[in-house]
């Protein structure tokens, strides 16, 4: 069997049917490993500037754990100590984050506590698999933005 070539343009919708089907398949999992990267990059990124105990405008403390498990789940546990308003007590504000690749699907998907999962699917043209966000590709460092800003600073962005 040949492999597509993107100057193959005949009409043949069998061949790109196969041909994305195939691509998927093959490369669904690199698609992970990339998003999982970039998830790592992330949080690596998020503990140094704002974690380790840093105070954040005086008020926050954060610190982000994460644990890779069996490969196809990222586990990150947020916990943010910030103030509250009687007598100036600080109170802790924890977040249990998973993130996990069924390759099945194939999707990722983002879940927070016990909320509804957010769900990226992983789609391929002939050439490429890639991660799909609102009928749009995006990349690995869009995807980590997109599943985790809001998470990360919803609680830093309230006071």
């Amino acid at each position: 069997m040949s492999e597509y070539k993107s100057s193959d343009h005949s009409g043949d919708w069998v061949k790109r049917k196969f041909f994305r089907q195939k691509m998927l398949r093959e490369h669904a999992a690199d698609v992970w490993d990339s998003a999982w990267a970039a998830i790592q990059d992330s949080c690596n990124s998020f503990q140094s500037y704002y974690g380790k105990g840093q105070s954040i405008e005086g008020q926050f403390r954060c610190d982000l754990k994460q644990e890779l498990e069996n490969g196809h789940r990222i586990r990150l546990l947020l916990t943010i100590q910030k103030p509250t308003p009687e007598m100036g007590s600080i109170t802790p504000v924890g977040k249990r984050i998973l993130i996990a690749f069924d390759k099945s699907v194939p999707e990722i998907a983002v879940v927070v506590d016990d909320a509804v999962p957010l769900k990226f699917p992983i789609k391929a043209d002939e050439t490429h698999a890639f991660i799909e966000w609102q009928g749009r590709e995006i990349g690995s460092d869009e995807f980590s933005q997109t599943a985790l800003e809001n998470i990360l600073f919803s609680d830093l962005a309230s006071h």
